[in-house]
């Protein structure tokens, strides 16, 4: 028997709409027609790929749309297009180039801090599945959202310039840049560590928190934001043994193996069956469930 259970996601919409309007903030244009419509294509194209989470709800299909196509180059491509035929529509007197061209730099740049953050995406689609998730980012990082949150209304607000908002958006840049730099020395400190054959460090927040296996044990554990120390929240055993084995084969359990970062197998026997349960320690940790259950007889073989 195989019983699957499986995980949730979120997002941070907040975040690139604050990014939206820092960087409407450097759009410039020969009329204020098109300057106004070069803001809004800015503004939007940041929240533009995200428009999949509300298709997806009134489908009735949910978050299985999330991240999909509109976070792929050909979406990336196609979704200004639309976007720039209603701006131009809505403003008499813009460019429709100009339009497209901010418009499609704010859906980049979405795409681009999607790819910095713990959860990824698959930007290559469908040329390739592979999921590009570097980990820099936090899924809400609290400084750019509570530095870039403050400077946009201070500018709504008429209390802070166009131009001062634009040196706290690259002030901003520098800051995902450095988190970017860190992220690769903690890296490779984790991964020093005795007897560790894999390792792995994300952000958590504003710190960050590590994966790594061991022979036969896999750690979970929290860095303060400067790196400057680990500490190991939890360990789990894996389980082994011919049941173990056994369920490897399971098309299903192959199939999870293949997704996991860090999976662990659980063990239990009862009345001659043997129950192996199958996580991820990556996926739990991110709030996730993601695993599944098999159910073997006396001989190992599947129960249906």
């Amino acid at each position: 028997m195989v019983q699957i259970v499986l995980g949730g996601d979120t997002l941070d919409s907040l975040t690139h709409l604050v990014l939206g309007h820092a960087m409407g903030a450097f759009a410039r244009g020969a009329t204020p027609a098109v300057q106004t419509a070069a803001y809004w294509g800015a503004l939007v194209g940041n929240s533009l790929p995200d428009i999949d989470v509300p298709v997806g709800t009134l489908l009735g299909r949910g978050w299985a749309f999330h991240r999909k196509f509109t976070h792929t180059i050909p979406g990336m491509l196609l979704l200004p297009v639309l976007a720039t035929g209603v701006i131009t529509w809505t403003v008499p007197g813009s460019n429709p180039l100009m339009t497209y061209g901010w418009t499609l730099a704010g859906v980049i740049l979405h795409v681009f801090l999607d790819c910095l953050n713990t959860f990824g995406t698959r930007p290559f689609r469908p040329f390739s599945d592979q999921i590009l998730g570097v980990g820099a980012l936090f899924i809400m990082d609290p400084v750019m959202l509570g530095v870039l949150g403050l400077a946009d209304l201070a500018n709504l607000g008429g209390w802070l310039s166009g131009a001062a908002l634009r040196s706290v958006s690259l002030l901003i840049m520098l800051y995902v840049a450095a988190r970017w730099v860190v992220l690769a020395r903690l890296r490779r400190k984790v991964a020093a560590a005795p007897d560790v054959t894999r390792s792995t460090v994300t952000a958590f927040l504003a710190g960050w928190r590590f994966f790594r296996e061991r022979p036969g044990r896999l750690e979970y554990g929290t860095i303060d934001p400067l790196g400057l120390r680990l500490r190991v929240v939890e360990a789990v055993e894996t389980a082994t043994g011919p049941a173990v084995e056994a369920s490897r084969q399971v098309p299903a359990v192959a199939a999870f193996l293949q997704r996991a970062r860090f999976p662990f197998a659980r063990l239990a026997q009862q009345d001659g069956l043997y129950r192996v349960e199958w996580q991820d320690l990556f996926l739990r940790m991110r709030g996730q469930r993601g695993g599944l259950e098999i159910t073997l007889d006396a001989n190992f073989n599947l129960i249906q």
